[in-house]
């Protein structure tokens, strides 16, 4: 992954044969604006903002485009939150009940 997502061609090609700096835990480029001067350290974006690396894993099917494996994503959370809304009306009514 590339910082901002814009790369030159030259760039392109020394960070595609691994001759610019990356992170080791996500693979974005290691950027100056992320270098840390008081600790000596990088601090790479996917730590400052504790990303899930298991959300940035490719589609399960090959040939599937990014969109199409995002929509996926957000129609099993609508189902999970419908569910969710679901139970809470059920353990809201029995709470009713039980209370009369």
């Amino acid at each position: 992954m590339v910082a901002n997502g814009c790369i030159c061609e030259i760039c392109k090609e020394k960070f595609e044969n691994d001759e610019l700096p990356k992170c080791d835990r996500c693979g974005r480029l290691k950027i100056e604006s992320n270098f840390d001067t008081l600790t000596g350290k990088y601090n790479c974006r996917c730590i400052k903002y504790n990303e899930d690396l298991e959300e940035k894993e490719l589609p399960s099917v090959p040939y599937e485009s990014k969109s199409t494996f995002y929509e996926r994503q957000i129609n099993g959370l609508r189902e999970e939150l419908n569910t969710a809304g679901v139970e809470i009306d059920t353990h809201l009514e029995a709470l009713e009940i039980s209370e009369d």
